[in-house]
């Protein structure tokens, strides 16, 4: 999905791309969330920065999507190439 697709996406909430940054500055911590694991389902605890593995398959950076900005509109942009707007992949 692209900046343009994903803002107009948001238009209608007033919200922008710009909105989607996600802040990692509060998140020092250990996990205060869990996740489950895209890969085998495994409920996980998870690290704020969106760089935790799977404890039963190893899978690697499980994303802390239940603090994703998009989560509260019910939209998601994740897909395999570029993962997601607020997590994006690493290069």
């Amino acid at each position: 999905m692209t900046n343009n697709e994903l803002n107009t996406l948001l238009k209608p909430f007033g919200k922008s791309t710009d909105d989607l940054i996600y802040d990692y500055s509060d998140f020092n911590t250990e996990a205060i969330n869990t996740e489950c694991c895209p890969e085998c389902g495994c409920e996980n605890e998870i690290m704020q920065n969106g760089k935790s593995n799977c404890k039963e398959c190893g899978h690697k950076k499980i994303l802390p999507c239940a603090e994703c900005p998009l989560n509260d509109l019910s939209l998601c942009d994740w897909d395999e190439k570029t993962q997601c707007s607020a997590f994006p992949k690493e290069a």
